[in-house]
């Protein structure tokens, strides 16, 4: 192409000092119109060629555009792909909403599959007031209102060299219950107030769901009586004494 349109520069410029000399009858006509001709072949090529190169870059795009959409599918695809993946990897991983600990793991086997609204764990959160559920006799429901305060400690031979955790009593039930062993007793809720940490000097132990309890009941009218621990499920196993 550069030498076709050097060629085409070339061929004008004879062009230009031949239609000079035929003015002053320096050349022949015949001469003149052979250069004309081959400006007109030139330049016929010179377009022949421009056509040949649009056609190739045309070519060229369209097999571009082609390989993209293909690529471009594949890459949808992959993603669908990943994303199909990667749905099935999160479902596979369970994550608490809170930090805490783990009190209780229902499903152990590996690679089983848990259905819809089946509890897989229970956790207790940390960092947060604790509700204790005791058994109060029915012989001593007169004593006990919301509102009293209360001291809970450690159910174990330990538990005397902690300092206790400051509790107050937020529910009394009004129906009496029954136990599979055939012993009544009132539900009685004692939330922790300011802390769920045993204290021993700079040494500590953490109230969480599971560990055996005291709780008393501060009164101020009878000495310590003693309530013996009952199981709830998701809750703390204590005992409670003393008024």
């Amino acid at each position: 192409m550069k030498n076709l349109e050097k060629k085409n520069k070339l061929i004008k410029e004879q062009i230009s000092i031949s239609e000079k000399l035929l003015e002053v009858e320096a050349t022949n006509r015949f001469k003149h119109l052979e250069l004309l001709r081959e400006l007109s072949n030139i330049e016929g090529e010179i377009d022949e060629q421009k056509n040949k190169l649009d056609n190739v870059i045309i070519s060229f795009n369209e097999k571009l555009n082609n390989e993209f959409s293909i690529l471009n599918k594949e890459k949808s695809e992959l993603l669908k792909r990943i994303k199909k993946y990667s749905d099935s990897l999160n479902r596979t991983i369970l994550k608490s909403p809170v930090s805490g600990i783990v009190k209780l793991i229902s499903v152990n086997s590996k690679g089983a599959i848990i259905a819809p609204g089946v509890t897989v764990a229970e956790i207790v959160p940390e960092n947060e007031k604790l509700i204790i559920e005791a058994n109060l006799p029915l012989s001593e429901i007169g004593y006990v209102k919301e509102g009293l305060k209360a001291k809970i400690r450690l159910n174990s031979p330990e538990g005397s060299r902690y300092k206790p955790i400051n509790g107050k009593v937020m529910f009394v039930g009004a129906d009496r219950i029954s136990s599979e062993e055939g012993e009544s007793f009132y539900l009685v809720k004692v939330e922790t107030k300011d802390s769920s940490f045993f204290s021993r000097g700079n040494e500590t132990f953490q109230l969480y769901s599971g560990v055996p309890v005291i709780v008393g009941i501060i009164t101020g009218k009878r000495s310590f009586i003693d309530y013996f621990i009952s199981p709830f499920k998701s809750k703390i196993n204590f005992s409670l004494s003393e008024r």
